[in-house]
């Protein structure tokens, strides 16, 4: 990826009359498309290596961020590289709607880069968390998820929108590619699971400040 980037921005400088606003629209034109081309990259070599070898790999191909989600915590080396093989990034740009309230469920998503908010609904929290709670989180930001209800199947729609406040970086989990990659793991399936019901938190809750009142 850096390389490539080099190479574009070698060429940039040799057209140095070229406005900079427009070098911009480049620079970000090529950084979306070899981002993309990258995962690509990742889970085809990683598809293609056997054992031990593929499992030591996806620990550091997997973005930490996505690595140390609730869900796959204490998951082993063959369980990640199934991850790599089923993720993709997403870019989003200020903004622009990730999910709407109401639509079908297709993916789980992970902040890499950016923050985002919650725009409308509120996001599906396990059994011991309120939905007073879930519906008083609004801002989302980097390592925040949502869609793990979906990749589990437990919903079939969004219950919320969300709605990009910056320039966002994401990998998102299809839940097709999610159930396929583990068709024939159930006890990793059900690990999964258990991590999403007993780790899913509410990451950050907006709450007016307490008042400090002083005894007299």
């Amino acid at each position: 990826f850096n390389e490539r980037m080099d190479v574009v921005q070698y060429w940039l400088d040799f057209h140095e009359r070229m406005p900079a606003i427009l070098r911009r629209r480049i620079r970000r034109h090529f950084k979306e498309a070899y981002m993309s081309r990258t995962i690509a990259d990742d889970a085809t070599i990683v598809d293609e290596l056997s054992g031990m070898l593929r499992a030591d790999t996806a620990y550091f191909i997997i973005h930490e961020k996505v690595r140390s989600n609730p869900i796959f915590r204490g998951l082993p080396g063959s369980a990640l590289a199934s991850i790599v093989c089923a993720v993709r990034k997403n870019l989003a740009k200020i903004d622009d709607k990730v999910v709407n309230e109401g639509e079908p469920g297709t993916s789980m998503f992970v902040i890499i880069e950016g923050q985002a908010k919650i725009t409308s609904g509120a996001l599906w929290v396990p059994p011991d968390i309120s939905a007073e709670e879930a519906a008083m989180l609004k801002d989302l930001d980097e390592g925040d998820s949502w869609g793990e209800e979906v990749i589990f199947k437990l919903e079939k729609n969004y219950a919320y929108t969300i709605t990009a406040t910056t320039h966002m970086l994401m990998y998102e989990l299809p839940m097709e590619a999610f159930q396929y990659q583990f068709r024939n793991m159930p006890d990793l399936m059900q690990k999964m699971f258990v991590n999403l019901i007993s780790g899913k938190k509410i990451p950050k809750l907006t709450k007016e400040p307490t008042p400090v009142t002083s005894g007299k």
